[in-house]
């Protein structure tokens, strides 16, 4: 029943966070039997009557970025994998660094309309910044859209987000042209690009939470089960929904996050604590906040307590996962774990 319950609960994220249906209208109420006693299924209800709801960011024009020139007319999904390695980068003389000799990354990109929906997975590098460029193989051209403009999480390998302030001559030419594209993402390290690689076409479409990594624990979180710390505490998002799959094993911790209808978290945690309690943090995902744009990432933390770890293991309802935004800095979801 639980595997169903993950299964339908992540399909909702997708539709959410990529705008695959329009959005229906939220009641925000939620009785306070069903939170405690049906919290995974009204998660997964509410997240799919929610689908559709997606939040714009803005981006700079500048290098050659793209601008807004008005909505694109909605067309079919067309999908483009990408595999990106350092030894594609092509240096510029007296230019900043690149050629990462460890960083690989793969994915794809996905082009609906006006929106580009992307998931990546990368090893070897840290991402700070992640676009689509203009040029053949061989050339380096012009910034043509942002995917993510800070830096990843040390411990996130994996990431989808999407791209909403494309313009529509844009999207039709990465359509017509792929290969004349290429993703670039760049790190500390080597600024002027880590790992590169072209768009070339897809067979088929993909389901960009794919990039999660499937666990014995679950928790299905919303904002109606955060629990304020004092009466001047700000948690709860009511739109809120978020799915959290974690992995417990030795001294290491393999974790997925989805969310829909929030801002990117800016920390991520599993706290101990019953329901309607809160409690310490045992574990923090996240080193620094998820860039903007970005509804799911995948990760795995290492040199963990492996005591702590059996505890969550063996009794994950004593555990809850909780992400917090600058909107809900005291928590925006939360959900207890379920084996």
């Amino acid at each position: 029943m639980q595997k169903r319950i993950t299964l339908a609960a992540a399909g909702a994220l997708v539709l959410a966070a990529t705008g695959v249906v329009s959005a229906s209208a939220h009641g925000g109420q939620h009785g306070g039997q069903d939170r405690g006693q049906n919290t995974a299924q009204g998660s997964a209800q509410d997240t799919r009557q929610n689908a559709g709801h997606d939040r714009t960011h803005q981006h700079g024009g500048g290098q050659g970025g793209s601008t807004v020139t008005g909505a694109a007319p909605r067309a079919g999904v067309v999908t483009f994998v990408v595999r990106a390695t350092g030894d594609q980068e092509v240096p510029t003389p007296g230019g900043p660094a690149v050629n990462d000799p460890d960083a690989r990354a793969d994915g794809f990109i996905q082009i609906r309309g006006d929106r580009i929906t992307y998931a990546l997975r990368w090893k070897g590098t840290v991402p700070s910044l992640g676009h689509i460029h203009q040029g053949a193989a061989g050339t380096n051209g012009p910034l043509k859209a942002m995917l993510f403009g800070s830096a990843m999480p040390d411990s996130v390998s994996r990431a989808a987000g999407h791209v909403t302030e494309t313009n529509a001559p844009l999207a039709a030419a990465i359509r017509e042209n792929p290969g004349g594209y290429y993703v670039n993402l760049h790190s500390a390290e080597y600024p002027g690009g880590a790992a590169r690689g072209r768009l070339k076409p897809a067979k088929g479409n993909s389901d960009p939470l794919g990039i999660l990594r499937s666990g014995p624990l679950t928790a299905l979180s919303n904002g109606e089960q955060e629990v304020p710390k004092t009466d001047a505490s700000k948690v709860g998002d009511p739109d809120g929904h978020a799915l959290t799959t974690l992995d417990p094993r030795g001294t290491r911790v393999g974790y997925s996050l989805a969310w829909s209808r929030i801002q990117a978290p800016t920390l991520g945690h599993v706290h101990r604590g019953a329901f309607g309690t809160n409690g310490e943090v045992v574990l923090d995902f996240f080193d620094r906040p998820v860039p903007d744009g970005v509804f799911a990432v995948a990760g795995r933390l290492t040199g963990q307590n492996p005591a702590t770890l059996q505890r969550i293991r063996a009794n994950p309802g004593d555990y809850y996962s909780n992400l917090h935004n600058p909107e809900y800095a005291d928590g925006a979801v939360r959900g207890q774990f379920v084996g």
